[in-house]
């Protein structure tokens, strides 16, 4: 066991230019001092980089540990990510997005709760900041490592990699394929997946900003990214439908399909692209598990009612975008 591993930070870079300078700092400034940052430019249309080279300057002592690796051309969040993971030497992964920052403690808390490297991942909480206030999502411990995968497929628990400690070698001989909006919901599975020990840190110590406009949560109602998410799904299905062990998986892909069927009704804007809409088969103890609007939605989807949802919809995403991913 090692007792104070190389941790090596994976910062994708790409039009955070009012972002990079906070997220920066609270990388190069954490309490935990073993570590070596990764940014990967791809192809930023901003200035970002540029910012990124001024704030470095300012600590000299870190220069040894840093990289800057940059794409020829630009290939998505997805690739970014795994150049990073490529060129780390560190024995565990932190993965930060660069309109994010940490608390200044942030490693040193999670590599504590790993114990000396005992733990494969560190599920660590989060703190959500909006324009007007925040709220903190803190992670609950559970023992059952197939329900804990099961409830991050149906969403019922945050899918994302970012802010989590992962132990690399979870990543030897790992696939990423490329998929953008829904990387870290096909990836995190499987690394959960292949983890033999798990833990959970139920302090905040990531700032996830839901500020970005540049950002996937704000891009969700386009038709390519509920593409991406239903191939994120499919390739979630054809991995674990090999394992005989992992019915419970298997119904939670189950219900992540209808959802995401539901939500391809929720932002269509046309009876033609109502109509376009591939129909899937629904089973009672998958339907169950909806919220009561998907429910609406799909039950109307079947009666042919394409008037009173695209009405509906209109309504419901001026109160609230109650479609959401």
């Amino acid at each position: 066991m090692t007792k104070n591993p190389l941790v090596s930070i994976a910062i994708p870079l790409f039009n955070v230019r009012n972002y990079i300078e906070k997220c920066a700092r609270s990388i190069f400034e954490q309490s935990y001092s073993n570590l070596e940052y990764i940014f990967v430019d791809d192809c930023s249309p901003d200035d970002s980089v540029e910012i990124l080279k001024k704030i470095i300057l300012q600590y000299p002592s870190l220069l040894s540990k840093i990289k800057i690796l940059t794409h020829d051309e630009n290939m998505g969040l997805f690739a970014a990510r795994k150049t990073a993971i490529d060129s780390a030497v560190g024995e565990y992964l932190f993965h930060v997005d660069s309109d994010d920052y940490l608390e200044y403690d942030a490693i040193e808390r999670l590599v504590e709760k790993s114990e000396g490297g005992k733990y494969d991942i560190v599920l660590g909480s989060f703190s959500n900041i909006y324009a007007n206030g925040s709220t903190i999502y803190r992670q609950k411990d559970e023992k059952c490592k197939l329900v804990l995968i099961s409830d991050i497929i149906k969403r019922k628990r945050p899918t994302n990699i970012w802010g989590n400690l992962i132990r690399k070698s979870l990543y030897y001989n790992l696939e990423i394929p490329p998929i953008n909006n829904g990387e870290d919901y096909v990836t995190m599975p499987r690394l959960l997946y292949n983890a033999k020990f798990i833990t959970f840190l139920d302090v905040p110590i990531y700032n996830y900003t839901h500020l970005n406009p540049y950002a996937f949560q704000f891009n969700r109602d386009n038709p390519k990214n509920i593409k991406d998410k239903i191939k994120a799904t499919d390739y979630l299905f054809e991995y674990f439908k090999k394992n005989e062990s992992c019915t419970i998986i298997m119904d939670s892909i189950n219900v992540s399909r209808l959802l995401l069927f539901a939500y391809s009704i929720i932002y269509a804007n046309s009876v033609s692209e109502l109509r376009s809409i591939e129909k899937i088969s629904i089973k009672k103890k998958y339907f169950s598990e909806l919220k009561i609007t998907h429910r609406i939605v799909v039950s109307l989807y079947y009666l042919r009612a394409y008037s009173i949802l695209l009405l509906i919809n209109r309504v419901c995403m001026k109160i609230k975008n109650y479609g959401s991913l």
